[in-house]
């Protein structure tokens, strides 16, 4: 059975007074209330440098990320949802649970791009007890506002993926075979079970692409690769090969306009290899935002996946 969502909006807003937090959504009607960073740029830094930390895991390594992860989110959460709208959240939740819906906060910085790298995606609910995003009948993402209308696509089973997994000359080389198998032994079930199609592009260059989505409806398109960034045309870059495997930016905004004729293509998922921070000076900035703001139906970065590469 289909669940009925009702969207919970959350943007951030800097007006002359300063920040504000402002929630709206029907039928929870509106609320605002001054929003102030919780973190410094340092702590920041400390806490990416945590949870990414590379090192081989062990369970005290493994506790202290997941109690910085929730102390971040909680301090996240009460800079955020002050007075009224921790009120409206709560009630809002009340609510949908009544209704049998669920709850769907859509977190919006189109207009406080200085916030677009704060971890969001770590929003901790100390009352509910959890992580929002991990949230079965509330979660919460990143949203654009668009002009454009996402119509749905139904399909019958397999889902197919194609795969794009560049290692181009001049790059630190990536483990090609290896993130393969990693690949298929993680979603194997799902191949087993007829739900799902992975196929990987035997030659990564921007014109294989083209022609191989000409050739077929693919739903998933996965890239394992490296990333860069233009400061200068403030977007983000994916690393194809070229037909010589040199290596060939392709900025956000291009590879969009490829794709967004490509109805089939639902999901666009990037685990990327950033040579440098990619530092997101508007929400337009990066490839996901861009994939999304010429008409992709959704973008997944993989930002701090740990990704194999040849010694």
């Amino acid at each position: 059975m289909e669940s009925t969502y009702h969207d919970f909006d959350l943007a951030i807003e800097h007006t002359e007074d300063g920040y504000f937090a402002h929630a709206y959504g029907e039928p929870f009607g509106e609320a605002r209330d001054f929003f102030h960073p919780p973190f410094s740029e340092e702590e920041l830094e400390q806490f990416l440098q945590l949870i990414t930390d590379p090192a081989p895991e062990n369970a005290e390594r493994l506790a202290l990320q997941q109690q910085t992860a929730r102390n971040f989110g909680e301090r996240l959460f009460h800079a955020v949802f002050r007075h009224n709208l921790r009120s409206s959240l709560q009630s809002s939740y009340q609510m949908v649970y009544q209704q049998r819906a669920r709850l769907r906060l859509r977190i919006q910085l189109a207009m406080t791009p200085e916030f677009v790298n704060l971890p969001w995606e770590y929003l901790y609910d100390p009352g509910r007890g959890e992580f929002l995003a991990l949230s079965v009948h509330a979660p919460s993402l990143r949203y654009l506002q668009l002009m454009h209308r996402i119509l749905p696509l139904r399909i019958d089973p397999p889902l197919r993926v194609l795969v794009v997994m560049p290692s181009p000359g001049g790059y630190p080389p990536l483990n090609g075979e290896s993130n393969w198998l990693n690949l298929l032994d993680t979603l194997d079930h799902l191949a087993l079970d007829g739900k799902m199609k992975l196929e990987r592009l035997q030659k990564p260059t921007l014109l294989d692409l083209q022609r191989r989505l000409r050739q077929q409806d693919f739903h998933i398109l996965h890239f394992l690769g490296h990333a860069s960034y233009d400061s200068t045309a403030q977007d983000g870059s994916l690393v194809f090969e070229d037909e010589m495997g040199r290596g060939r930016l392709v900025s956000g905004q291009h590879l969009g306009m490829l794709l967004r004729d490509h109805f089939a293509l639902r999901l666009v998922t990037l685990e990327a290899c950033a040579e440098a921070p990619i530092m997101r000076q508007n929400p337009y900035v990066g490839v996901a935002q861009s994939l999304v703001q010429r008409g992709l139906p959704a973008a997944v970065t993989l930002q701090f996946a740990p990704v194999e590469t040849t010694k």
